[in-house]
């Protein structure tokens, strides 16, 4: 069973903020023998149970009470935000959005929570750097394991730290992360992207607003379409964000095969070889922004077409058809589009028609 450990002399504000971190534990596996909680939770978690047992593997009886906490009032800074932050293109993006909206934002980065992703804390610096944004980092490690690759409640603990982080210096109860308002449950694969969902953030607020009301859990971003456009201009920001999707994020060897292979220079932490740094080429291609060059476009499109065998057990029967699930523009706006439109696809590949 996974915990959360904060650095020594860490203390929380709000029994409520506590208890989160305890129903990560309570939830992270369904064999636990043992239990750290002697105490009921508030029943108004009871939404996390009913949501881990629907979609989940961790079937779990909890107890639940009322519990009589002291609500916490604040003076909100009106244009203040706290955005959990990664260095991620999303949580990017998230900060682009509300730069350009005027508010004060301030980057928060939970360091030690994402064993997935070990370079997180790099590329985040590098992130703040160029936006010119305050950088806040908090260190936790992780004790024990967890039957999750990626804990589904990992963004809501972050969000939990930061919106906690706020409070105590008085910048308010508006909290922001790079997820998209659209993602649903049943759209993503629970075990690693659980807390991407708008599900869990309406969990989330439905307890959290019983004792601070005022709060403001946002995801701004409604879907890559609205990531994507928010580095258009803002190329130098592409070159330090992450991207990739491979196991353990960049890895450099994939970079090196692919340069040499296609005769092309890929921007930084871009393996060039996993469904989002195919679409990130795609689109910024066809926008012009990226050079087009026809050899590498056709390779991300049957990285497109992989990708939907690997995630459905079904290869796609049409080149519209890996359109219709990774881009958000029509095939007709495609700079091979002269080529695709008479083409089909033949023993996993692009076949042109002569």
């Amino acid at each position: 069973m996974q915990t959360v450990i904060h650095e020594q002399g860490y203390k929380h504000l709000h029994p409520i903020f506590m208890d989160f971190e305890l129903l990560y534990y309570e939830l992270s596996n369904n064999d636990a023998k043992e239990r750290l909680i002697g105490n009921q939770f508030d029943h108004s978690m009871k939404v996390f149970e009913e949501i881990f047992n629907e979609y989940g593997e961790c079937h779990r009886e909890l107890q639940y009470t009322d519990r009589d906490y002291p609500q916490i009032t604040d003076k909100r800074k009106k244009k203040t935000v706290i955005i959990g932050f990664s260095g991620g293109k999303d949580s990017t993006a998230t900060a682009v959005y509300y730069m350009r909206k005027g508010f004060d934002v301030y980057l928060y980065h939970v360091h030690g929570l994402n064993k997935f992703f070990p370079q997180e804390l790099q590329s985040a610096k590098e992130v703040a750097d160029a936006l010119g944004l305050p950088l806040i980092i908090e260190n936790v490690t992780l004790s024990g394991k967890s039957l999750y690759p990626d804990h589904p409640l990992k963004n809501i603990i972050i969000a939990n730290m930061a919106l906690q982080w706020s409070l105590n210096h008085g910048l308010g109860t508006r909290i922001a992360m790079g997820n998209y308002y659209t993602a649903k449950l049943d759209d993503v694969e629970f075990i690693t992207a659980g807390d991407d969902a708008k599900e869990m953030w309406k969990a989330y607020k439905s307890v959290i607003c019983k004792y601070i009301p005022n709060v403001k859990v946002e995801t701004p971003l409604e879907n890559l379409q609205a990531t994507m456009a928010m580095f258009e201009g803002e190329l130098f920001l592409l070159e330090k964000a992450q991207s990739c999707v491979m196991t353990y994020r960049f890895k450099a060897k994939h970079r090196e095969r692919i340069q040499k292979t296609y005769g092309i220079q890929l921007m930084p932490n871009r393996c060039g070889c996993c469904w989002k740094c195919a679409v990130e080429y795609m689109y910024y291609a066809d926008k012009g922004i990226l050079r087009y060059d026809k050899d590498y476009y056709l390779h991300c499109i049957e990285v497109l077409m992989h990708t939907i065998w690997k995630e459905t057990g079904y290869f796609p029967h049409s080149l519209e058809y890996v359109w219709d699930v990774y881009l958000f523009y029509p095939m007709e706006k495609s700079k091979a589009y002269e080529e695709l439109k008479d083409a089909f696809i033949y023993a996993r590949k692009i076949k042109i028609a002569h």
